[in-house]
């Protein structure tokens, strides 16, 4: 029987003593890009921490948690009121109906970064994204939006009944 809640944790060398205030109903997954994390899955360190959201929703597809919580190893810069959240999830005092972003840095982009993306420092060459290109990939004839709205760190809430929309070969 799947649990009803799952917290994945995307650790790069992050002090996981924060991990002592999860509420039990919390099955832990800490999946360790960067060793020395005793009981913890190793994982090569690529692709950041959406690598490791999407090997978790693979290798459990099958007993996907009624809803996964997934988190940086330092999640607090970017969801300060993480402990909260999960306290109210447990409790029953709030739901997530499908997918909720964990943070509070909103931002957008265009279908080509030209807004944030080409202008960050991490792409001194300011390269173009070609987020249509991506979005038709993996979303085939549905039509591009004009804009990507995101938050900041990469850390969400997704039911199993939302991440079961799609097989698992689409993850």
């Amino acid at each position: 029987m799947p649990s009803s809640f799952d917290l994945v944790v995307a650790r790069y060398q992050e002090d996981l003593a924060w991990l002592r205030r999860v509420p039990p109903a919390f099955r832990r997954w800490v999946y360790d890009k960067g060793g020395g994390t005793p009981q913890a899955v190793p994982l090569p360190n690529v692709g950041r921490e959406a690598h490791t959201y999407l090997h978790h929703i693979v290798a459990h597809y099958d007993d996907l948690a009624s809803l996964t919580v997934f988190v940086q190893g330092k999640p607090f810069d970017h969801a300060p009121d993480l402990h909260h959240r999960l306290r109210a999830w447990d409790s029953g005092a709030e739901t997530v109906a499908d997918f909720r972003w964990l943070g509070f840095l909103v931002d957008e982009d265009d279908a080509t970064g030209s807004r944030l993306f080409q202008k960050w420092s991490k792409n001194p060459e300011s390269h173009p994204l070609d987020l249509c290109g991506f979005w038709s990939a993996l979303f085939g004839a549905e039509p591009c939006p004009a804009s990507f709205v995101f938050f900041g760190g990469g850390q969400f809430a997704v039911t199993r009944a939302t991440l079961h929309r799609r097989p698992r070969s689409f993850y």
